[in-house]
């Protein structure tokens, strides 16, 4: 699985797509991405204006101890 994009390169691909007027091909050899990474950025752009989904979950499980929990350990 490739790694995630930071949050940074993202923004940058929205800048270099509309400022800059560059292609998807050259956006994808520029951010190391592919072509599906770059659409669904800019389609997040979009429908969101941000390059996040800010309706998505969080990864991972949630913690078994809570902050109060480490405090008494």
């Amino acid at each position: 699985m490739p790694p995630h994009l930071s949050s940074d390169l993202r923004h940058r691909v929205v800048t270099w797509r509309y400022e800059g007027r560059k292609s998807v091909a050259e956006i994808v050899e520029l951010a190391g991405c592919s072509e599906h990474t770059v659409f669904k950025i800019l389609r997040l752009h979009c429908d969101f204006r941000h390059v996040n989904n800010p309706f998505a979950c969080c990864r991972g499980h949630p913690r078994s101890l809570d902050q109060h929990d480490l405090t008494y350990i």
